[in-house]
């Protein structure tokens, strides 16, 4: 009995460490996941300030969010922004039609998750969910839901990360 309870101790500690998904100051899961052509695009590694965003295409904020974040990415292309718009859904041609009614022309990398694997070990609670990391790999700025309002702030994080990529 007493290993039993020992064992159900672990595994339940293990499930709650993993359900807890990726937080500021946790590194970026190691995962690959298909863009649009099917080639495998690696989320984590080191050498790039990110932004990840989740999205769906039953999302109303994404179809505001996703532009925004588009924007930003041209914006900071030339100091080595990468943007990684991960969508969630299952469905291919929902996925496809959703981007090319909101994101025909497009400066951010699309990748897709319809297997649940990136969204599992992130544990985004809403959509869209964004994650700004580092050029070390490490998780800086998180925010869950779309406000127009912060998107200065996350500007800035962008801005600050890229500016102590540069210092190496």
């Amino acid at each position: 009995m007493a290993l039993l309870r020992a064992v159900l101790i672990v595994v339940l500690c293990a499930a709650s460490a993993h359900a807890r998904g990726v937080r500021v100051g946790d590194p970026v899961p190691a995962l690959s996941l298909p863009d649009d052509a099917g080639h495998a695009i690696a989320i984590g590694g080191h050498g790039k300030v990110r932004c990840i965003d989740f999205w769906a295409s039953w999302c109303g904020h994404c179809r505001t969010a996703l532009p925004a974040l588009d924007a930003i990415a041209r914006r900071h292309a030339a100091q080595g922004l990468e943007v990684l718009a991960v969508g969630i859904d299952q469905d291919a041609g929902a996925a496809s039609r959703f981007l090319a009614a909101t994101l025909p022309e497009r400066a951010i990398t699309v990748l897709h998750d319809r297997d649940g694997t990136a969204r599992a070990r992130f544990a985004p609670s809403g959509m869209p969910s964004l994650w700004l990391v580092d050029a070390d790999g490490t998780v800086r700025f998180a925010a869950e839901g779309y406000d127009p309002a912060t998107l200065p702030d996350i500007e800035r994080e962008i801005e600050r990360l890229l500016g102590s990529s540069r210092e190496r």
